[in-house]
Protein backbone atom coordinates (compact mmCIF):
# COMPACT_ATOMS: atom_id res chain seq x y z
CA UNK A 1 0.00 0.00 0.00
CA UNK A 2 2.81 2.43 0.84
CA UNK A 3 4.15 2.04 -2.69
CA UNK A 4 1.22 4.10 -3.92
CA UNK A 5 2.81 7.20 -2.41
CA UNK A 6 5.85 6.81 -4.65
CA UNK A 7 3.77 8.58 -7.28
CA UNK A 8 4.81 12.22 -6.82
CA UNK A 9 1.82 14.50 -6.33
CA UNK A 10 -0.58 11.88 -5.04
CA UNK A 11 -2.52 8.81 -6.07
CA UNK A 12 -4.28 9.14 -9.46
CA UNK A 13 -8.03 8.67 -9.57
CA UNK A 14 -10.87 9.39 -11.99
CA UNK A 15 -13.35 12.04 -10.93
CA UNK A 16 -16.90 11.06 -11.86
CA UNK A 17 -18.11 14.55 -10.90
CA UNK A 18 -15.91 16.03 -13.65
CA UNK A 19 -16.50 13.82 -16.71
CA UNK A 20 -14.13 11.17 -15.34
CA UNK A 21 -11.16 13.51 -15.65
CA UNK A 22 -7.93 12.23 -14.13
CA UNK A 23 -7.00 13.87 -10.82
CA UNK A 24 -4.71 13.26 -7.85
CA UNK A 25 -5.40 12.52 -4.19
CA UNK A 26 -3.06 12.94 -1.25
CA UNK A 27 -3.62 10.88 1.90
CA UNK A 28 -3.23 11.73 5.59
CA UNK A 29 -3.03 9.43 8.60
CA UNK A 30 -2.76 10.46 12.23
CA UNK A 31 -4.18 10.35 15.73
CA UNK A 32 -7.80 11.41 16.18
CA UNK A 33 -6.64 14.16 18.56
CA UNK A 34 -4.32 15.58 15.90
CA UNK A 35 -7.10 15.49 13.33
CA UNK A 36 -9.61 17.14 15.66
CA UNK A 37 -7.18 19.96 16.46
CA UNK A 38 -7.28 21.02 12.81
CA UNK A 39 -11.04 21.65 12.90
CA UNK A 40 -13.37 24.05 14.75
CA UNK A 41 -17.13 23.49 14.86
CA UNK A 42 -20.30 25.23 16.01
CA UNK A 43 -19.55 28.56 14.36
CA UNK A 44 -22.34 31.17 14.31
CA UNK A 45 -22.57 34.35 12.23
CA UNK A 46 -25.17 37.12 12.05
CA UNK A 47 -26.49 38.22 9.65
CA UNK A 48 -26.04 35.40 7.13
CA UNK A 49 -23.17 36.36 4.78
CA UNK A 50 -24.16 37.65 1.35
CA UNK A 51 -21.39 38.52 -1.10
CA UNK A 52 -18.90 39.50 1.62
CA UNK A 53 -15.24 38.65 2.25
CA UNK A 54 -15.03 39.33 6.02
CA UNK A 55 -16.72 36.72 8.22
CA UNK A 56 -16.95 37.05 12.02
CA UNK A 57 -17.71 33.75 13.75
CA UNK A 58 -18.69 33.25 17.39
CA UNK A 59 -19.62 30.16 19.43
CA UNK A 60 -16.83 27.95 18.13
CA UNK A 61 -15.54 25.06 20.22
CA UNK A 62 -12.82 26.56 22.40
CA UNK A 63 -9.15 26.52 21.33
CA UNK A 64 -6.58 28.31 23.48
CA UNK A 65 -3.83 28.08 20.85
CA UNK A 66 -2.97 26.85 17.37
CA UNK A 67 -5.20 29.28 15.44
CA UNK A 68 -3.31 32.45 14.53
CA UNK A 69 -3.62 35.45 12.25
CA UNK A 70 -2.49 34.71 8.70
CA UNK A 71 -3.17 30.97 8.74
CA UNK A 72 -5.09 29.48 5.82
CA UNK A 73 -8.49 28.06 6.79
CA UNK A 74 -11.51 26.61 5.04
CA UNK A 75 -15.12 27.50 5.86
CA UNK A 76 -17.98 25.04 5.41
CA UNK A 77 -21.65 25.78 6.02
CA UNK A 78 -23.99 23.37 7.76
CA UNK A 79 -26.77 22.97 5.20
CA UNK A 80 -26.87 25.62 2.47
CA UNK A 81 -23.42 26.36 1.03
CA UNK A 82 -21.44 23.27 2.04
CA UNK A 83 -18.58 23.94 -0.35
CA UNK A 84 -15.25 24.14 1.50
CA UNK A 85 -14.26 27.78 0.84
CA UNK A 86 -10.76 29.16 1.37
CA UNK A 87 -9.75 32.17 3.47
CA UNK A 88 -7.25 33.33 6.09
CA UNK A 89 -7.56 34.17 9.77
CA UNK A 90 -7.70 37.96 10.16
CA UNK A 91 -8.28 38.11 13.94
CA UNK A 92 -8.72 35.85 16.99
CA UNK A 93 -10.87 37.91 19.40
CA UNK A 94 -11.23 35.04 21.88
CA UNK A 95 -10.90 31.27 22.30
CA UNK A 96 -14.34 30.83 20.72
CA UNK A 97 -14.22 33.49 17.99
CA UNK A 98 -12.51 33.89 14.63
CA UNK A 99 -12.58 36.63 12.02
CA UNK A 100 -11.80 35.26 8.56
CA UNK A 101 -11.01 37.10 5.34
CA UNK A 102 -12.21 34.97 2.44
CA UNK A 103 -10.27 34.68 -0.82
CA UNK A 104 -13.43 35.66 -2.72
CA UNK A 105 -16.91 36.95 -1.87
CA UNK A 106 -18.89 34.45 0.19
CA UNK A 107 -22.63 33.84 0.40
CA UNK A 108 -24.51 31.41 2.64
CA UNK A 109 -27.96 31.41 4.22
CA UNK A 110 -26.71 29.45 7.23
CA UNK A 111 -26.23 31.42 10.45
CA UNK A 112 -25.14 28.49 12.68
CA UNK A 113 -23.29 25.19 12.46
CA UNK A 114 -20.25 26.38 10.52
CA UNK A 115 -17.01 24.38 10.46
CA UNK A 116 -13.54 25.88 10.10
CA UNK A 117 -10.67 23.54 9.16
CA UNK A 118 -6.91 23.68 8.58
CA UNK A 119 -6.27 20.34 6.93
CA UNK A 120 -3.34 21.80 5.02
CA UNK A 121 -1.52 22.27 8.34
CA UNK A 122 1.12 19.72 7.34
CA UNK A 123 2.31 22.07 4.60
CA UNK A 124 3.87 25.57 4.58
CA UNK A 125 4.03 27.68 1.43
CA UNK A 126 5.54 30.94 0.18
CA UNK A 127 9.04 30.28 1.50
CA UNK A 128 11.80 32.70 0.46
CA UNK A 129 15.56 32.27 0.75
CA UNK A 130 18.49 34.53 -0.13
CA UNK A 131 20.86 33.88 -1.72
CA UNK A 132 19.69 30.88 -3.75
CA UNK A 133 21.15 27.75 -2.13
CA UNK A 134 24.15 26.18 -3.84
CA UNK A 135 25.61 22.99 -2.35
CA UNK A 136 24.58 23.85 1.23
CA UNK A 137 22.89 21.90 4.00
CA UNK A 138 21.49 24.76 6.09
CA UNK A 139 18.48 26.58 4.61
CA UNK A 140 16.87 29.63 6.25
CA UNK A 141 13.37 30.31 4.95
CA UNK A 142 11.34 33.48 5.57
CA UNK A 143 7.89 34.61 4.41
CA UNK A 144 6.14 31.30 5.05
CA UNK A 145 2.41 31.25 5.78
CA UNK A 146 2.05 31.76 9.53
CA UNK A 147 1.94 28.83 11.98
CA UNK A 148 2.05 29.46 15.71
CA UNK A 149 2.55 25.82 16.62
CA UNK A 150 2.97 22.34 15.18
CA UNK A 151 6.43 22.89 13.65
CA UNK A 152 9.18 22.03 16.10
CA UNK A 153 12.94 21.45 16.14
CA UNK A 154 13.90 17.93 15.11
CA UNK A 155 10.85 17.20 12.96
CA UNK A 156 11.45 15.68 9.54
CA UNK A 157 10.38 17.96 6.69
CA UNK A 158 10.61 18.00 2.91
CA UNK A 159 11.62 21.03 0.81
CA UNK A 160 10.31 21.61 -2.71
CA UNK A 161 11.30 24.48 -5.00
CA UNK A 162 8.84 26.40 -7.13
CA UNK A 163 10.30 26.02 -10.62
CA UNK A 164 13.92 24.88 -10.77
CA UNK A 165 14.65 22.01 -8.38
CA UNK A 166 11.17 20.62 -7.71
CA UNK A 167 12.44 17.35 -6.23
CA UNK A 168 11.06 16.84 -2.72
CA UNK A 169 14.24 16.89 -0.60
CA UNK A 170 14.47 15.66 2.98
CA UNK A 171 15.76 17.53 6.01
CA UNK A 172 14.94 18.36 9.63
CA UNK A 173 13.85 21.54 11.39
CA UNK A 174 16.88 23.10 13.11
CA UNK A 175 15.22 26.29 14.38
CA UNK A 176 11.88 28.12 14.38
CA UNK A 177 12.84 31.81 14.64
CA UNK A 178 9.25 33.04 14.20
CA UNK A 179 5.76 32.03 13.00
CA UNK A 180 6.83 32.68 9.40
CA UNK A 181 10.41 31.38 9.46
CA UNK A 182 12.10 27.97 9.50
CA UNK A 183 15.74 26.93 9.51
CA UNK A 184 16.19 23.48 8.01
CA UNK A 185 19.21 21.19 8.01
CA UNK A 186 19.10 19.08 4.86
CA UNK A 187 20.12 15.42 4.81
CA UNK A 188 22.52 16.20 1.94
CA UNK A 189 23.83 19.27 0.14
CA UNK A 190 21.06 21.19 -1.61
CA UNK A 191 21.12 23.37 -4.72
CA UNK A 192 18.32 25.40 -6.26
CA UNK A 193 18.18 28.62 -8.29
CA UNK A 194 14.76 29.50 -6.83
CA UNK A 195 14.69 32.24 -4.19
CA UNK A 196 10.89 32.34 -3.64
CA UNK A 197 7.87 30.07 -3.74
CA UNK A 198 9.26 27.19 -1.69
CA UNK A 199 7.00 24.61 -0.06
CA UNK A 200 7.95 22.83 3.17
CA UNK A 201 5.82 19.86 4.15
CA UNK A 202 5.67 17.09 6.75
CA UNK A 203 3.95 14.42 4.65
CA UNK A 204 5.45 11.04 5.51
CA UNK A 205 6.18 9.20 2.21
CA UNK A 206 5.20 5.91 3.87
CA UNK A 207 1.73 7.20 4.77
CA UNK A 208 -1.36 7.56 2.62
CA UNK A 209 -3.06 10.97 2.98
CA UNK A 210 -6.69 11.40 1.96
CA UNK A 211 -7.61 15.07 1.59
CA UNK A 212 -10.89 15.98 -0.10
CA UNK A 213 -12.11 19.44 -0.99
Amino acid sequence: MANLTNIIGGQPYYNDADSNSKSLLDFWKGLQSKYDALKRTGGAISPAPSGVTSLVFTGLNSAASGWTVGETVYVTGSSNNITRSKGAIAAVPSNTELTITMDSSYTNTDTTGYTKSKYDALKRTGGAISPAPSGVTSLVFTGLNSAASGWTVGETVYVTGSSNNITRSKGAIAAVPSNTELTITMDSSYTNTDTTGYTIDKYDPETLYLITA
